[in-house]
Parts: structure tokens; sequence; C-alpha cells
């Protein structure tokens, strides 16, 4: 048998060349599975490096090499969590995309393996209807916050410097200038293993991260929700890449750095059981977590906005009625301000712009549970 490839660096989780090619199905990734060995099995069954011989558990996989085209198992989780669920889930890559399920079907017959599953795909939740330009020729700036009657609730409290809300999301700019002040010195690229958080072919986190925590009384384009929390931008997605390719290990790297509040406008359609399994961490370790709902104009669920421990938004406009894109249903918790948003954008680091969509919802939310 040739060696597999064992990877344990969670910036390799995601490959960014599939990122837009999926074939099989655009809701998961080609080629990959999630597999999570039962807790109580021995660590003999769970090699770290690339120096193995024996053992029940590789060579129960070595005929996948030639089955489905086995090239990597990863623990894609390690780095940012030592809870026992994520260091016994591993990422299996392969080449015979089209045999994903009889690989799925193969690795439940291993008597140690607790699942297996395939690995979701995340996009973001912003449109560009321009649904609120029917009701006002220019919007008003404030009437996200004027709705849910923000003025009123600053009397009350105006957050607190020592509360974070994690923005995790495709992309954030360092040094806008209505965020360069309340960014904490622990954003990060999780994506890319760097500090670099700004990507000037994207735009979309900027936003978010304005309506959130934007700050106040500087005299400069807006307003946030929450006026003193602060924002640990995370980027989750590889230079120029549409969708969200490490979203759920952002959620755990603001875990790890003390995020109070997690905001995530993206999501995707298809379950899974790891991914819950990190939101549970998330919430067991005191985080509210914020999802957008989606923009499909649908009730079928979407996650993470549909998992458990998870408030769920979907999207009004200015005259308090449902957006015409937002997803709806029983499973949504709340609905917030989503049409027509002005917030900063990254086209410079003073300018700002209207956007729409659930993404938009989403950290309004957000901003408010940290106040």
């Amino acid at each position: 048998m040739k060696k597999l490839i064992i990877l344990t660096l969670s910036g390799l989780m995601l490959s960014p060349d599939f990122a837009l090619s999926q074939t099989i199905d655009p809701n998961v990734w080609d080629g990959k599975i999630y597999v999570k060995i039962k807790n109580i099995d021995t660590e003999k069954f769970l090699p770290d490096s690339l120096e193995f011989s024996t053992g029940n558990f590789m060579s129960d996989i070595e005929p996948f090499e030639n089955l489905y085209g086995l090239t990597k198992i990863s623990k894609p989780f390690e780095k940012y969590s030592s809870d026992i669920q994520m260091q016994k889930t591993y990422l299996f890559e392969f080449t015979d995309i089209n045999k994903i399920y009889d690989f799925i079907f193969s690795l439940l017959q291993l008597p140690y393996v607790e699942y297996a599953e395939r690995v979701p795909l995340d996009y973001i939740d912003c449109t560009t209807t321009n649904e609120a330009l029917n009701y006002w020729s220019t919007p008003s700036q404030t009437y996200n916050l004027d709705k849910v009657q923000l003025c009123d609730a600053w009397d009350i409290s105006v957050g607190d410097p020592n509360i974070v809300i994690a923005i995790i999301d495709n992309e954030i700019q360092m040094n806008h200038e209505d965020l360069v002040n309340k960014l904490t010195t622990t954003s990060f690229n999780v994506a890319d293993n760097n500090t670099n958080t700004s990507d000037f072919s994207l735009n979309h986190g900027t936003h978010v991260a304005g309506i959130a925590g934007a700050e106040v009384n500087n005299s400069l384009g807006i307003s946030g929700a929450a006026r003193e929390s602060r924002i640990m931008a995370v980027k989750v997605t590889s230079i120029g890449l549409q969708s969200i390719t490490h979203g759920y290990l952002g959620i755990l790297y603001a875990i790890q750095n003390n995020a109070d509040v997690i905001n995530t406008s993206w999501g995707g359609e298809t379950y899974s059981i790891t991914h819950q399994n990190i939101i549970n961490i998330a919430h067991n370790s005191g985080c509210v977590i914020v999802a957008s709902a989606g923009n499909e104009s649908w009730t079928n669920e979407k996650y993470p906005a549909a998992y458990d421990n998870v408030i769920a938004v979907g999207s009004t406009d200015e005259t308090d009625v449902i957006s015409n894109f937002s997803n709806r249903g029983t499973w949504i918790d709340v609905m917030a301000p989503g049409s027509n948003i002005y917030s900063a954008v990254n086209t410079s680091a003073s300018s700002y712009d209207y956007k729409n969509g659930t993404s938009m919802a989403a950290p309004l939310v957000a901003g408010i549970c940290a106040l």
C-alpha cells in the first residue's frame, strides 16, 4: 500500500480550487466525507502522522484507496478545538466522487465509526434585489435601527468593550473608518491562516460587520447596533472565492478566542451532524449564535440557521412586511430589517452602500444580543 497523506493542519481542510466547481451536488463538497470515530475507541485507530505501518484503522481503510480513490485523511478541527467530538472527527478526501454514497456505506460498516456524512457547502445570504426602492427613492439610512427602537435600547445598555461579536464572513476590511477602532486584536483569516481579513475581490462581511458594530459618535458613516461592543473579524473564504469554505472552522476559532456572540450571514441546504456538534460546542461555551435564514423565498430549512441552539433570522422591509426574498417558516425565530440596508462596504476605507438579504438582518440581531 502506498502511504496516504495524513494531514493535521486545519487550514488544509478544504481546497479552494474546488469551491466553485461541484459536479455531484452544489450543496456539498465533491470528494469529501466527515468520519466520526466513536469516543470510546482508543487512539490506535487515529494515526496522527505519516509514520504508520500497523493498526486496525489503517488496515481497514487500505482497500478504500483502490475502491474510491482515497487520497487524504486529516483532522480538520483539532487546531481550534480540544473537544473530544472534534478530536475524533476526520475528513476523508477521495477522487471517485460518483461513489460517495457507496463510500459512506463502507465506512459505516467499520465497528468504530460513529457516523460518516457528506460535507456541506455554504454560501452568503446577500441578494441584489432592490425591493426597498419601490417605497422610497432614497431609503432612510437608519430605518433598520429605528424599526427595532435601538435608541430606546441604548438608554438601557450601549454594550461593553468586553463583549465581542465574531463576524464569520468572507471579508472584513480592516482599515474601514467605521470599523478600524472596533476590531479586536484576535481578528484572523482562518481560510488563509494569516491576520489579513481584507479582500477587495469580495464585498459582504464589511457590510455585515458595520450593521452589528460600526463605531458610533465619530461623525462618520453609520451607527452599529452594539455601540460599545467590539468586533472579531474572522475571514473564512480564501481570496476571491464566493462560497464559504471554512465557516465552521471560523466558529471554532471564535469560541477559542472568547467571542460572546457569533454571526453567520451564510448557509446551505444540507444538514450535518458534525456542524451541529460545533454549534453545540459554541452554545455550551456560552456563545449566542445568530444566523441568516436565507434568501430563496421558501420554507425549507437552511443551516446553520435551522440547527438547534441557533437564532434564525429572516428579513422584513421598511413597511414591516416580510421581504420578498426572505425564507420563512416556523423554524425561523425572529424577523428583522434586511431590505435595502445602508452600511460600510470595502470599496474604500470611507465607502458605504445599500445591500439586501437576511445577511443584513442577522447582524442587527447579533448586535442587539451584544448590548
